[in-house]
Parts: structure tokens; sequence; C-alpha cells
């Protein structure tokens, strides 16, 4: 292909070369970008490379913008000249390149054998671009070869600088490779996978159906990253001015999903605590809670109070004095549930959140632990003596083991010394 291109451009002129590329690709009228395409843009790319000369990639973008629900969320920016290259990433968007050149553009299509032979000088600013990617990223090649002159020499640039730590490259086809081919490409750092079997029928490989199988399988999202956690704001809500159980509900079922997804630090980083803070407007949700009516029943107010005693330990910023009253009121006068209380007006997600019996007492006793832990830390032996008898009521101290997490906190030292050092404890955590 490149010798022929490169005899008719001798013959012809490099002008009529052009004319006559432009004249027999297909592309605009003649073939219309498809569901693959979208489905390819609508993936997390950094960035799309691509050498083909026309111009699918551009349209399919044009027309899922134009969508009422656009598939692709992302806007990409096209860059079809080397002079484009400049501030092209300044807004963050990814790319598509065109690395080859593209039709209707009035740009320089490579396709002869002296364009390749220049393509380092002439394209310069796309082959630091492409080479610091491969630098940076792994990459997925899609209907690609990988033989491609200026691909060989890029890649071979990458290995020459990184060895054995290059990014791998992964090589997408529909049939499988020879030995020697594949020993070839493990040399180049390029990994084939064949995807013929995923569209595989009676033993024939629709091409299409492979590729779309493949492009749904990527499309599940990647977990969120856990420096972005919390993921959910349960203070969205909140946003009644008048706040009622149903509010509570839905703030309460978020919260839990928080709690559920916490990645497990020891402490919680700095940003990371003033996010949920800011996500979980705890006090708007005790404003809520002390407004409740008194049908609403005994584990709906437990749980409450459970997920806002987790987000404050986790912000580092319990105990707060209010909350504590309020924990203190619920468990005091009443630990047991009425035989027949009144029948609540909740919603039916409402009553999805309701506790088993073993799993309420559990609930109510870290309430009573994070009480004793307030008395502990004010240094009131009146409290603190009356949370663990409270406690011993609820949970016997013979029915606990040795490494229960009950037991541990209510054979904390309650002697001066050991207030001290909670206290001392307490400062260290809130300067982290």
């Amino acid at each position: 292909m490149l010798r022929l291109a490169e005899e008719y451009a001798a013959v012809r002129g490099r002008a009529q070369l052009d004319a006559r590329m432009h004249e027999l690709l297909p592309d605009a009228g003649v073939v219309m970008p498809g569901d693959l395409h979208t489905k390819l843009l609508s993936l997390n790319w950094s960035d799309v490379y691509t050498t083909n000369y026309d111009t699918l990639l551009e349209r399919a973008l044009d027309t899922d913008r134009r969508e009422f629900n656009p598939e692709i969320e992302r806007r990409y920016q096209v860059v079809v000249a080397a002079n484009d290259v400049p501030f092209s990433k300044a807004n963050g968007r990814p790319r598509v390149v065109k690395l080859h050149g593209s039709l209707r553009t009035g740009s320089r299509l490579i396709v002869t054998e002296d364009d390749y032979r220049s393509y380092p000088t002439d394209f310069a600013p796309f082959v630091n671009m492409v080479q610091q990617s491969m630098l940076e990223n792994v990459f997925c090649l899609i209907g690609f070869s990988g033989d491609d002159p200026n691909f060989l020499l890029w890649t071979g640039w990458v290995r020459d600088r990184l060895g054995s730590n290059s990014p791998p490259i992964y090589l997408i086809t529909l049939k499988a490779a020879s030995e020697g081919e594949r020993l070839i490409l493990q040399r180049r750092n390029v990994f084939p996978i064949n995807i013929a079997s995923l569209g595989s029928r009676d033993g024939k490989t629709d091409h299409a159906a492979s590729l779309n199988a493949l492009l749904n399988f990527w499309k599940d999202k990647p977990p969120p990253r856990q420096a972005n956690w919390p993921f959910h704001n349960p203070a969205n809500k909140l946003r009644s001015f008048d706040l009622d159980v149903a509010n509570l509900v839905g703030w309460v079922t978020l919260a839990q999903r928080n709690r559920n997804e916490y990645p497990g630090w020891l402490i919680a980083p700095a940003d990371n605590r003033l996010r949920l803070g800011d996500a979980s407007a705890t006090w708007r949700v005790i404003g809520a809670y002390r407004k409740l009516p008194a049908d609403v029943p005994h584990w709906f107010r437990v749980v409450i109070l459970t997920e806002v005693l987790w987000i404050l330990d986790t912000m580092l910023a319990f105990p707060v004095p209010h909350v504590a009253e309020d924990i203190a009121t619920l468990v005091r006068p009443k630990i047991q549930l009425d035989k027949h209380p009144p029948m609540p007006q909740l919603p039916e997600l409402g009553l999805r959140l309701r506790p088993s019996d073993g799993q309420l007492l559990l609930l109510e006793s870290r309430l009573l632990i994070a009480l004793l832990k307030s008395a502990r830390e004010d240094g009131d032996s009146a409290m603190f003596k009356q949370w663990t008898e409270l406690l011993d009521r609820k949970i016997p101290p013979a029915s606990r083991s040795l490494g229960d997490s009950v037991s541990v906190l209510v054979r904390t030292d309650t002697s001066p010394s050991g207030r001290a050092q909670a206290r001392r404890g307490h400062q260290l955590n809130n300067s982290a």
C-alpha cells in the first residue's frame, strides 16, 4: 500500500494522490457511525488515538450529543493537525487524535513511504504526545494490527527507556495468534487477546457481536476510588423545610451505605472527615429526630442515633453534649420494646431498615458504650457506673467473650490517671 501510494504520487503528483484518496475512501453520506462507535467512546479512556482517515468517531460524537439522553458522558476534543496539540488538554477533556490525518479537513494524509520517513520531523508534536502517553498509560489496540511503522518506532522507544517497566499493550484480535506472532508481540510488550469466542455461534464468528460483547463488559463502571469516600450525600434527603420520617428514612439509607463502604482507615484522612461532615448534616438530623412523633418505634430511633454516632466518631467529633443527651434519654427510660407498640407510619423502605432483635441489642450496646466513653472523658464516675450497670443488665458479663469490644470497654480504667490518658488519646486523634 505504501509503495503503491508512493508510485501514484510520483506519476500524478501529491495533490492528485490526496484528491484520489478523498474520492475513493468512503465517509460521510456513505458510511454512518454505529452503536459500536458510541459504546467505544462512552468508555473511560484517557485519550483515543486513531490512524483511520474517516470521520466516523467525530460523527459518532456529534450524533450522540444531539440525543436527549447522550450515552457519551465526556466531551472529547478532536485533534486533527499537529498544530492543534498545544493546549488541547488544558480543559482536562479527553482527545480523539487523528494521527494520520482526516478526510474533509484539508489535513495531510499519511499514506506514502516518504510520509512515514518524514513523520518524526514533520509531526513531532504527535510523536511526543503518543510516546509520553505510552510512558504513562496502558494502551489497548482495537481494529489495529500493531505493525504500523510509526507504532513500532514509538513502542520501541518506550521499551528502550523503561525496559521491563514499560506499561503493557493489549491487542484485541479476532483470531488466535500463531506461536511465532505471539513471541514477536511478547518481545514488543504487546499481549494479544482473542475475543472471537464472545461472538461465536454454530461454529461461526460474528466480529461485530464479539466486539459488542467486549465493550459491554468494559462499560461496567470501575469501583470508586477510596480517596473520594464518602460516595453518597445523605444531606440531599434533608432539603425539605419541615423534615418528616420519610426524610430521615432516606438519610439513614444513604448514611448506612457510606458506613458499609468505609475504606477501613484506622483514622479517616482530614479531607474525608470534612466531606463526611458536609455530606451528613448531622445537626439537621438531630433537630428532626427531636421532633419525631411519639408513635415512631424505639428501634428506628436507635438506628438513627447509631448512624449519627458512627459519623461523629469517624469525624473524631464525639462526644457532643446534646447528642449524648439524646442517647441517654433514649436508653435510660425503656430498654425493651413494648409488647404491643402502636403501628408506626413508616414508608416501606423504612421498614426494611428494621434490625433483628440481636442486631438491635448490639446497636443499643454501642450507644451505651458511647455514653461510657463520654462519662469517662468527663471524669464522671457516677454516670460511668450507671451506664456500666445498665450495660451489664442488657449483656451480662458472663455472656461476653474476653475479646468482645463491650467487655474491653467496660473494663477500662476510671481512675484519674486513666481519665487523663483517655483525654490525651482523644487530643491526639483530633490533631491527626
